[in-house]
């Protein structure tokens, strides 16, 4: 009976420094986020100030940036659509790796 009091009077403990540990970090947390929006406010006025004014978040793309995603890359069109790897499908490497060690041989002769 004795360790289980100890046990509960322990758990109760750790369960209260968590939760201050929580409190203060959450505390930190609105402080360091109110900080950031008032810094944040300043920079928009004074760019408002200097003439400058920040582009909407959601800003549509630009006609170039529309051009350039809906353009098909020209060497894959030539390719089947399967296989849009580089042509020769690797067989530089076979040919680099016989030019060095000599052709491989059938393993079962």
């Amino acid at each position: 009976m004795d360790q289980l009091y100890w046990l509960l009077v322990v758990v109760l403990l750790l369960l209260g420094v968590v939760v201050f540990a929580l409190f203060t970090v959450g505390q930190r947390l609105d402080a360091i986020l109110r900080q950031l929006l008032l810094l944040q406010r300043k920079a928009d006025l004074a760019l408002t100030h200097l003439g400058i004014q920040p582009p909407p978040e959601h800003s549509p793309l630009s006609e170039r940036v529309r051009e350039l995603a809906g353009a098909e890359d020209p060497r894959h069109q030539a390719l089947p659509r399967g296989d849009r790897r580089r042509p020769g499908g690797g067989q530089g490497r076979r040919r680099e790796v016989d030019a060095r060690e000599g052709p491989l041989s059938d393993p079962l002769e």
